[in-house]
C-alpha cells in the first residue's frame, strides 16, 4: 500500500479496506477522528469518545470546542435497553420533518410506557398511553392559541384571565346574535331574548363583551348550540342603561326597562326583587348609554 510518511502523519490517496468486525481503535486522552473535506476548502468535522460519550462536531463548532451532538449514554440494569441522552447544542437543536410528525418519549423506569408530542397542522398535541392508540390527545395547544383539555384541569395556584366577568351560554331564540351589552331575559324554553318590560322578573343577565371588557370565562359552551350568546351572570361588564327614566348613580341598583334591551335605575323597591341585575359602577345624567355595572342578579 503507498503511504506517505510525514512524521507523524500517514496518509494515502488510496482506498483503505479493513475486513474485519473492530477494523480501527483509536486510542489516547479522549480520541477522535477528523474527516477533512478536500472538496470544499478542506474543511473539517469530527467524531470524539469523551469519556464514553459519543460527541460530533460540525466545521464550526470545532472553533469553538463545543460539540454539535452529544450522545450519553447511562447504565441501565442487565437485559435492559439503555437510555440515551442526545445533547444538541443550537438553538434550533432538532427538526421533525413528516406527516404530522411526532416525538415518543419512554420511561425505562416504569415498564416502557410511553407519551408523545406532536405537530399536527400546527396544532401542538401532547398523547398520553391511553389515548396514543385511538389519536385522541388528552392537551392540544391550537395555533391561535386556544388551549383545550379533554380531562380535568387541576390548577394549584391561581387562575388569571384578562377578561372581567363569569357568562354561560344561552341560545338567542331572535335568531340573530344580540349586540354585547344588551340585557336579556329568559324565554319559556331556556333561551334568552332581549328584554322589552321593566323590572323584568325572568331578566337573566347582560350580553359579555362590550366596551373595553372582553369576556373572561364562559359556561356550558356547546357546538350544538346556534345563534349562542354569553350571558354575564356575574363580574364586570358594559350594559346598555336609559337614564331618562331616572338618573343613574355610582351604586344605584340597576333593573330592566321598557326601553328594549337597556338597564335603568331601580326606583321602586317593591318591584325590585327578583328583577335587579347588578350594580352600577358610574353615573349618567340622562339619556342612552354604555355604563359599567357590577353585575349581580337579585
Amino acid at each position: 500500500m503507498p503511504w506517505t510518511d510525514s512524521g507523524t502523519i500517514l496518509s494515502t490517496k488510496e482506498k483503505i479496506e479493513i475486513d474485519t468486525q473492530d477494523g480501527l481503535v483509536i486510542k489516547g486522552y479522549q480520541p477522535f477522528a477528523t474527516l477533512t473535506d478536500a472538496n470544499d476548502a478542506d474543511k473539517q468535522a469530527r467524531i470524539q469518545n469523551a469519556g464514553g460519550n459519543l460527541a460530533f462536531y460540525v466545521h464550526s463548532a470545532l472553533n469553538v470546542g463545543l460539540p454539535s451532538v452529544v450522545f450519553n449514554t447511562l447504565e441501565v440494569a442487565t437485559g435492559k435497553p439503555p437510555p440515551t441522552a442526545i445533547l444538541v447544542n443550537s438553538q434550533d437543536g432538532m427538526t421533525v420533518v413528516g406527516y404530522q410528525p411526532f416525538i415518543t418519549l419512554s420511561d425505562a423506569n416504569a415498564g416502557y410506557p410511553i407519551c408523545r408530542i406532536q405537530n399536527a397542522g400546527g396544532d401542538m398535541a401532547f398523547y398520553t398511553p391511553g389515548r396514543i392508540a385511538a389519536w385522541n390527545p388528552g392537551l392540544v395547544v391550537k395555533n391561535d392559541g386556544t388551549v383545550h383539555v379533554a380531562g380535568v384541569l387541576t390548577v394549584d395556584t391561581d387562575i388569571r384571565i384578562g377578561g372581567g366577568d363569569c357568562a354561560e351560554e344561552f341560545e338567542a331564540v331572535e335568531g340573530a346574535l344580540l349586540e354585547p351589552g344588551t340585557v336579556v331575559s329568559l324565554d319559556d324554553h331556556g333561551g334568552v331574548r332581549t328584554t322589552e318590560t321593566a323590572y323584568d322578573t325572568k331578566v337573566a343577565g347582560i350580553v359579555s363583551g362590550a366596551g373595553a371588557h372582553r369576556t373572561g370565562i364562559v359556561l356550558n359552551r356547546a357546538a350544538q348550540i346556534q345563534d349562542g350568546v354569553a350571558v354575564a351572570l356575574a363580574g364586570r361588564v358594559y350594559c346598555k342603561v336609559d337614564a331618562d327614566f331616572s338618573p343613574i348613580e355610582i351604586g344605584d341598583l340597576l333593573t330592566s326597562s321598557a326601553t328594549p334591551g337597556h338597564a335603568m335605575k331601580a326606583t321602586d323597591p317593591a318591584r325590585a326583587f327578583g328583577s335587579v341585575i347588578g350594580k352600577a359602577m358610574g353615573a349618567i345624567r340622562s339619556g342612552r348609554g354604555l355604563l359599567q355595572v357590577l353585575v349581580a342578579l337579585q
